[in-house]
């Protein structure tokens, strides 16, 4: 099961990196200096917000329903980002996809977003 919910994990963290991109391209938009400062500042306004609020070691992680509700809007705006760059199936995809990673992590037990080391399951890291 372990290696089940690894496998989970590192697919959620490359989800979470797409959301990054497609904000990042929904800001980029068709281009030039205004749509490369847009793009870059969604960016790092995205990646401030999960590293505060729903990182596994944020300095003010959210738990339960308020962490469920951050990520649901967080995700929400990647798929908004993908729709609004025209791409309309690939945003249902890839709110599908995040779904039910969210949902078989749930089902595997655990904290559907934490790493092991970090839930206190796995070994712990540097011994």
């Amino acid at each position: 099961m372990q290696s089940v919910r690894a496998f989970l994990l590192s697919l959620l963290f490359a989800l979470e990196l797409l959301a990054l991109f497609a904000v990042l391209r929904w800001g980029y938009g068709d281009g030039g200096l205004d749509g490369a400062a847009l793009g870059v500042l969604a960016l790092v306004a995205m990646a401030a917000l999960w590293g505060q609020f729903a990182a596994p070691r944020a300095p003010r992680r959210l738990a339960g329903w308020p962490l469920a509700a951050f990520m649901t809007v967080w995700f929400g705006v990647a798929v908004v980002a993908i729709a609004a760059q025209g791409n309309p199936w690939l945003a249902v995809t890839f709110a599908a996809v995040v779904a039910a990673t969210k949902g078989l992590l749930a089902v595997t037990g655990g904290n559907p977003s934490a790493p092991p080391a970090v839930e206190g399951q796995g070994p712990h890291v540097g011994q």
